[in-house]
């Protein structure tokens, strides 16, 4: 039997022949109520190696499982399937990204890439501070706000500490009497 070497020209993550399916439970959760992501790679080859797809999200707390590899052989070909679960949990509206691997299919001699759905995540009572922060500027307005037409004000108040002290010793003295 002849034995044919092809090496592949490229960078890629696994070798073969690949199908990416992914899905999440809900596009609409209450605040800090998790979203749950499962991707799955499946098809002819090894996925033993392969490392698989990680997120990081700003101000998204994110769990994961370990990756679960079920390898077999059918007939003459190494069937592989890859499954990976996520929660995502987040008190404001996020985006779950898109992300790809790249297959060298060996059939073909091609670097192909698969990706998954970039998902849009609404938070019903988001808090509002993560939605839309306010940004200050040198001259105490919002940029963004200032766009649209509105002003947005920083107000400090400058209250000597003695002051501070006498009152709390005052209404120390009134709740002694109250109570």
């Amino acid at each position: 039997p002849l034995v044919t070497i092809k090496k592949p020209k490229g960078d890629f993550d696994v070798v073969g022949h690949y199908l990416l399916d992914d899905s999440v439970d809900s596009k609409e959760v209450d605040a800090n109520r998790p979203v749950n992501l499962k991707i799955q790679l499946q098809g002819e080859g090894s996925l033993d190696d392969y490392e698989g797809l990680e997120f990081d999200l700003s101000g998204v707390t994110l769990y994961s499982d370990d990756a679960k590899i079920d390898s077999k052989l059918v007939g003459k070909e190494l069937r592989s399937r890859y499954t990976k679960q996520f929660v995502f949990i987040s008190d404001h509206d996020f985006t779950i990204p898109s992300r790809s691997v790249r297959v060298y299919n060996y059939k073909t001699g091609e670097i192909e890439e698969l990706e998954t759905k970039e998902y849009k995540i609404k938070v019903k009572g988001a808090s509002k501070k993560s939605v839309t922060p306010t940004v200050y500027t040198k001259n105490g307005v919002d940029s963004s706000a200032n766009r649209q037409g509105e002003v947005s004000h920083k107000i400090s108040w400058e209250v000597p500490s003695w002051f501070m002290l006498l009152g709390a010793f005052i209404s120390g003295i009134v709740m002694t009497f109250v109570g």
